[in-house]
């Protein structure tokens, strides 16, 4: 395996393919996305720095697997000591503190006011792409306009809602 040899290549390789899995496998283990993720970043992090420990005669997914439950057993822990976790229905989710509920509440209010900024017709194609998953073309067939016209529409959408929300939020 080339990535024991240190190839750097290799291991960017390997964290974008098991990035996913690590995710889902962290996911699973704790069941909160917030302290999954902090889970799957440790996860990398440990593989990165020990890959020279793995053995090539061995399958792969069970040894990162054992990774993935060690890491999430010392984020659950670490989160429980410092008071930041709650259990809810029979799940660990993190506790936001009153500094990022404010935090959280004053983006939302950016992002309503930013996309009211937006004129109706770029409201409507950002959202078709953006919460209705379709594509440019797609968005342009349901509005019955030209393909071109969305995508014009889609880009000047986000441009303005970057903006905005730059001036809004530093």
């Amino acid at each position: 395996m080339r990535a024991v040899a240190g190839e750097q290549g290799a291991l960017a390789e390997i964290a974008r393919t098991w990035r996913p899995r690590i995710r889902r496998w962290a996911l699973l283990e704790l069941g909160d996305p917030n302290l999954a993720e902090d889970a799957s970043q440790e996860v990398l992090v440990r593989l990165i720095r020990h890959i020279h420990r793995y053995d090539p005669a061995r399958p792969f997914g069970p040894w990162l697997r054992t990774i993935v439950k060690n890491c999430s057993h010392r984020t659950r822990s670490r989160y429980q000591r410092r008071g930041q976790t709650e259990v809810q229905e029979g799940h660990l989710r993190v506790v936001p503190t009153p500094e990022q509920r404010i935090d959280d509440t004053r983006a939302v209010a950016a992002a309503l006011s930013s996309f009211q900024k937006l004129s109706a017709r770029q409201r409507e194609v950002f959202h078709l792409c953006t919460h209705g998953g379709l594509s440019a073309a797609e968005a342009a067939r349901e509005l019955g306009i030209a393909a071109s016209t969305a995508r014009v529409l889609l880009f000047r959408a986000r441009r303005t809602l970057r903006a905005s929300l730059q001036q809004e939020v530093p």
